[in-house]
């Protein structure tokens, strides 16, 4: 699990990581560039700490450029350990600890390099990366239910240098690459674990210790279990609300009030809600006893069980099966996108070969592999040469007039349009952006043998990759939806211009930006011919020497 949050403001910060030093609140040592550039390392000190937090360095010197109340001063970036980690390393294995502090080190340096700031250049203000952070960890045993619960409080300080000079750093691309970082630290707990002789299986999110009974695990879930309960009761409510109701207006909030409750977002607002109040007088000594009490005889001797297990086996090091699991990624998805964002690639890699791949043996995989690597708006990705030949086919077929396009729910009058463009008997895929690559590429041949042409409709989703097919005909190919509206101008100088001139310009941009992308393609697909030419040439001189 992860959790990215921003303190209130320095005093609140200070206010609830300032009690750290205890047996169940350990400060760990100073992570980034950044604390290097500081001279900081080591245990952390709380007072540096304190000092960052409202803005200076230690020394007293001044760092932030705006020392205002209600600046954001830190990302509290949280990586929790699964049930079975916990307990195990609360009970009876006190190795486990070292374990998950490795992989909180290994998953921050993949954190600090998504860590950007903005600068004032000559153009304007731009965005440009820092990867360099001040990070300090703090290690919470307990959850607030009084219950083993292991997590990780990395409170990323709001400053970052960038030549010489410190500024706010920009969270945005950090936390939207939180799955990735979660992906990655599960990876190594669970390698970890297996090292230490714990055998591990994959389950949807995560992973679980094999042997490891599921009745302690909904033992100490409580707090869990009490969202569940409070989320049950609620959907109940407004379930009956809906079924009362006849108002439509009414109708459309209570659906709505029902959906937020059922989303990922509604159940963690529910959590801040029925939490319990935090407790900090507590004692190891009495809540391990505690613990061991609420176990029954069997839960305690299983428990045992899988200590004795993993200690009868010698701590060795994991071969890296990054290379396996890279490969599987690389057909699963190359089936879904005709292009594969790199870090997708690596975060599916991470997700189904939990424990069984490296960060770092998945990127030598991709320098070692036969892979195209091609960047689209900026974005590095991947492409097989099958997905390069099948988008030269589609593309070609979608700039000869073969496909049509809408974008949203068509009314009478884009149908029309859209029949007429299409010709007789088109073949209508309706939810296009849910279609796979391969399926739209295997659509486009069997309309192109048919001499018949595609309508596609619907969207590309929100989270859709730039090698999203979808994606590929509206850049590449030049593909405009029928239904699509001018773009609103975003610059004020531009909302000064007559309509016509706005549009107008907006339409030459679009042109460029199009032509610039589509000459970057024909360049690749040039370079692949010539490579086919050359190999074909190659091969004939061959034949040549042994027909002699």
């Amino acid at each position: 699990m992860i959790n990215a949050t921003f303190p209130a403001n320095a005093e609140a910060a200070i206010g609830y990581y300032g009690h750290a030093g205890t047996e169940l609140e350990k400060v760990g040592e100073w992570q980034g560039k950044g604390a290097e550039k500081l001279g900081l390392s080591g245990a952390v000190d709380m007072a540096d700490w304190r000092a960052l937090v409202r803005g200076k360095a230690p020394d007293g010197t001044k760092l932030a450029q705006r020392l205002r109340d209600d600046r954001r001063v830190l990302l509290d970036l949280t990586l929790s350990v699964n049930k079975d980690t916990a307990v195990l390393l609360s009970l009876v294995d006190p190795r486990i600890e070292g374990v998950i502090q490795r992989a909180n080190a290994v998953a921050m340096e993949l954190a600090e390099s998504y860590l950007d700031t903005r600068v004032k250049g000559l153009l304007g203000t731009e965005t440009v990366q820092s990867a360099a952070m001040i990070s300090a960890p703090f290690y919470h045993q307990i959850t607030r239910a009084r219950e083993p619960g292991y997590h990780i409080h990395n409170t990323i300080i709001a400053l970052t240098p960038y030549k010489d000079r410190w500024y706010a750093p920009e969270f945005d691309r950090l936390v939207s690459n939180s799955d990735r970082i979660k992906r990655l630290f599960h990876s190594q707990v669970a390698r970890g674990m297996r090292e230490l002789g714990y055998q591990t299986e994959l389950t949807k999110d995560n992973f679980r210790v094999v042997g490891f009974p599921d009745s302690i695990r909904r033992e100490f879930s409580t707090g869990q279990g009490n969202i569940d309960h409070e989320q049950a009761m609620r959907e109940t409510a407004l379930s009956e609300q809906i079924r009362r109701t006849s108002d439509p207006v009414e109708l459309r909030k209570l659906e709505g009030k029902l959906g937020f409750v059922k989303s990922p977002k509604g159940r963690a607002a529910l959590a801040v809600q029925v939490r319990e109040k935090k407790q900090r007088d507590l004692d190891p000594a009495t809540l391990k006893a505690d613990w061991w009490g609420r176990l029954t005889p069997e839960e305690a001797n299983a428990l045992q069980a899988v200590l004795r297990q993993a200690s009868s086996r010698e701590p060795s090091k994991l071969p890296d099966h990054s290379r396996q699991f890279f490969g599987q990624s690389v057909n699963r998805l190359s089936q879904q996108y005709g292009r594969v964002p790199e870090e997708d690639l690596f975060t599916d890699a991470l997700k189904t070969g939990v424990g069984e791949v490296t960060l770092g043996g998945l990127r030598q995989t991709l320098e070692q592999s036969e892979l195209l690597r091609v960047t689209v708006n900026g974005t590095p990705m991947v492409q097989t040469w099958e997905n390069r030949q099948k988008e030269k086919e589609l593309l070609a077929f979608a700039r000869s007039g073969g496909i049509v396009w809408i974008s949203g729910k068509p009314d009478a009058a884009t149908v029309r349009e859209a029949e007429q463009r299409a010709g007789k008997n088109p073949l209508w895929v309706k939810d296009a952006g849910s279609q796979p690559f391969a399926e739209l590429h295997r659509l486009s041949q069997a309309a192109e043998a048919e001499q018949r042409r595609i309508v596609l409709q619907g969207l590309p989703p929100r989270n859709a990759p730039d090698g999203h097919t979808l994606r590929l005909l509206q850049e590449v190919a030049g593909l405009k939806p029928l239904d699509d509206k001018p773009l609103k101008p975003r610059s004020s100088v531009l909302k000064l211009l007559p309509k016509a001139w706005r549009e107008s310009m907006q339409q030459h941009v679009g042109r460029l930006n199009r032509m610039h992308f589509f000459k970057s393609i024909q360049q690749e697909h040039a370079i692949d011919e010539q490579r086919t030419r050359a190999a074909k040439e190659q091969a004939e001189r061959r034949e040549a020497v042994w027909e002699r």
